[in-house]
């Protein structure tokens, strides 16, 4: 784990700009980045165990304060089951984004994941810091991407950004989040990795 970490980290510095996520953007006083979508029956571990993942819905929401500090909510759903039982895992995030450059930003902030498991509750929360960016690969193809690290949780996630039409784009991106120590039980964690597609537009 600690080694795909590490190469998450380093693609980030190299292309300045590999996390929420979704395509970022440049913070701006009052702009607003807006992003849904879904991701594709991802493998999941639960508990040590490999599930069959569900397809889900995933989204963020971002605002700019000023032009160096924003505000962002993100939002994942995982649905999974296997062998006579089910479950539903929820995650949130809650950031403080500082723009470093025109391209990167870092981030600040909360995470929370809850999980029905067969009518039982489990959950976990934590806080965590990151970067996130994006870089021009081609005229209208964005490389984006982003890592999370908190004291519960790991999230990185990396993928391109095709803009089809002015302030709009289409997103497809590999992420990996773990949540850990549910219920504050450092042997029950969860591990979600996949493929996700998604619309993305400012304004």
């Amino acid at each position: 784990m600690k080694k795909k970490v590490l190469s998450a980290l380093i693609a980030t510095m190299v292309v300045g700009s590999v996390t929420a996520m979704a395509a970022p953007a440049e913070i701006e006083e009052g702009k607003w980045d807006v992003t849904i979508g879904s991701s594709f029956s991802p493998n999941t571990e639960d508990n040590g165990y490999d599930v069959d993942g569900e397809s889900g819905l995933y989204g963020n929401i971002t605002y700019g304060m000023d032009d160096q500090w924003a505000i962002q909510y993100d939002y994942s759903h995982y649905g999974y089951g296997e062998r006579g039982w089910s479950a539903d895992g929820d995650a949130s995030e809650v950031n403080v984004l500082y723009k470093l450059s025109p391209n990167l930003n870092a981030y600040a902030g909360y995470v929370y994941y809850g999980e029905d498991y067969d009518g039982e509750g489990y959950d976990t929360d934590g806080v965590q810091i990151g970067l996130q960016g994006w870089y021009p690969i081609a005229d209208k193809v964005d490389l984006f991407g982003k890592i999370g690290l908190g004291n519960n949780n790991q999230i990185y996630e990396i993928g391109a950004t095709y803009n089809f039409a002015d302030n709009w784009g289409l997103d497809v991106s590999y992420r990996y989040a773990e949540y850990q120590d549910l219920n504050g039980d450092d042997s029950i964690d969860n591990e979600f990795k996949g493929v996700r597609a998604g619309i993305s537009t400012t304004f």
